[in-house]
């Protein structure tokens, strides 16, 4: 049997946790990364502003002393105007550094310094610019007149010049110093950034795996629970499948044995024992049809296969089940014209119907309808591709529960007991399906009634038109075999062996 069931699944919050965790940790990743990015390169460029404006002010420095000399040896070409532009341009370079801003329009703004040494050798420029100015001034308006002059201010201008130089060299080395400083801060915080990454991603990977392998471990203990339960559901059913059996064996034998004693003590003969054993033998013909349906659940009933119309052989049932049926209920069938043919016992498949239109009966007490279909089925879900035969019955009765959906087709289970069912009916229905290679389903809700629906694999070998005429009549030889001791007595007593037409 092969039964699809629906199985709603809920979305738990738990399902997107890994996913929400890995974008979390993604998306602070890379704002670190960009924070660290922007904070390692942004003082970087400070200092590199700073760095091209003490390069531009010793430039405008060395010019400015250049010029200014050529001037005082009596170069009538030179602007003295223009020697003190670039002295401006030096002063301007320093207080650039100090306040903060941009020395030209396109160059990147500077911020005003904060570090205290650095800050102390620009305002020891700016002081020492200022001195500057002041002695070049008097070096232009005395000249060459007082040599003893002149000579005590060019030593001091020159002084005072090399301070300059010294203290903008150093002014760049403590800013290449810090430069290197701050790179080495950004390297490091960008490996302890990617080491936390890291970190975060073998705690994310450490979990994901403790979280599987407990889910594995979930699921190896349900399988093993499913496991004990099949296990125990098993050994339930045989033992109800033993004593099922034990019990109505038990119950004919001790009808026969009844019959066989009433006559034994009666001393009957004649017609009375003939009554006595006709029901005896019913007796035991009721006892055998128990046993053909408990064969034909463990799907070994002898059976003598054949290729037929399942229109026919439904046809035939359709006529036999009228007097099975109430007058409140009718049988409507509904046949495919061209139906496949398909290779089965026929006396399985009316055992299979009306099986399955008794219990559809059972189930209107107040009446109702009963529909029998027979059509072509190219697939039949995912698992049983090929073409299959459909014979279904549908009946809009009482319906069946889910609890009891779930049980149908075990062995003596009933819900009628009480009118004397044993059980094996749905039971029998199953067996034949299994043991032919076709599937049953069932679709029934409470109040709406039911569907059975069997699919037998459709056969490639055509229905023959007619009946073969029967052979000839010829003389054989019949010799009783039994492995049962009692059994083979009685046999030996009523039939010896003989020559009969057969």
């Amino acid at each position: 049997m092969q039964v699809h069931k629906r199985d709603p699944r809920s979305s738990s919050p738990a399902r997107y946790l890994t996913p929400g965790v890995v974008l979390i940790l993604g998306a602070l990743s890379i704002v670190m990364l960009l924070w660290t990015g922007q904070f390692g390169g942004r003082r970087p460029l400070q200092d590199a502003a700073i760095d091209a404006s003490v390069r531009k002010f010793e430039l405008s420095l060395i010019t400015y002393h250049l010029w200014l000399e050529e001037y005082l040896r009596g170069d009538s070409d030179i602007d003295v105007t223009k020697v003190w532009q670039d002295l401006d341009r030096a002063i301007e370079s320093i207080v650039t550094v100090l306040r903060g801003g941009a020395t030209e329009p396109d160059a990147h703004a500077i911020e005003p310094l904060e570090h205290p040494e650095h800050r102390r050798l620009a305002e020891s420029l700016k002081a020492r610019l200022s001195q500057l100015r002041e002695i070049s001034a008097e070096r232009v308006r005395r000249g060459n007149t007082d040599e003893e002059v002149a000579s005590l201010l060019d030593r001091r201008f020159d002084e005072i010049f090399l301070q300059l130089l010294q203290e903008s060299g150093e002014l760049k080395r403590l800013l290449g110093l810090r430069e290197t400083q701050y790179r080495a801060r950004s390297r490091l915080r960008l490996a302890l950034v990617v080491a936390g990454w890291l970190v975060a991603v073998v705690a994310l990977a450490v979990g994901l795996w403790r979280r599987e392998k407990r889910l594995r471990q979930a699921e190896a203990a349900r399988r093993r629970r499913e496991t004990e339960l099949g296990r125990t559901r098993r050994t339930e059913a045989v033992g109800r499948l033993a004593g099922g059996v034990a019990h109505a064996i038990n119950n004919y034998l001790g009808a026969i044995r009844g019959y066989c004693e009433i006559a034994k003590l009666q001393n009957e003969s004649g017609e009375a024992l003939a009554t006595r054993m006709d029901a005896a033998m019913d007796t035991a013909t009721e006892a055998s049809v128990l046993i053909r349906q408990l064969l034909a659940f463990s799907r070994k009933q002898p059976i003598r296969p054949e290729v037929i119309d399942l229109n026919r052989v439904v046809a035939k049932v359709e006529q036999m089940v009228g007097p099975l049926m109430k007058e409140d209920i009718t049988v409507s069938v509904r046949c495919h014209e061209e139906l496949w043919p398909v290779e089965i016992d026929p006396a399985q498949v009316e055992q299979m119907l009306i099986n399955l239109l008794v219990n559809s009966r059972d189930s209107m007490p107040r009446g109702g309808r009963i529909i029998v279909v027979t059509r072509n089925v190219d697939r039949v879900g995912e698992t049983s591709p090929g073409r299959h035969v459909l014979l279904s019955v549908h009946d809009n009765g009482m319906g069946i529960p889910p609890e009891v959906r779930e049980r149908i087709f075990e062995p003596f289970f009933t819900t009628k007991s009480e009118r004397g069912s044993s059980g094996l009916g749905l039971s029998a229905v199953y067996g034949i399906v299994r043991q032919n290679g076709g599937l049953i389903a069932v679709d029934s809700l409470p109040d709406r009634g039911s569907t059975f629906e069997i699919y037998l694999p459709a056969c490639d070998t055509q229905v023959r038109a007619g009946s073969e005429p029967p052979p000839a009549p010829r003389t054989a030889t019949v010799l009783p075999l039994e492995q049962d001791d009692d059994t083979r007595a009685r046999s030996h007593d009523r039939t010896q062996p003989a020559r009969r037409s057969l």
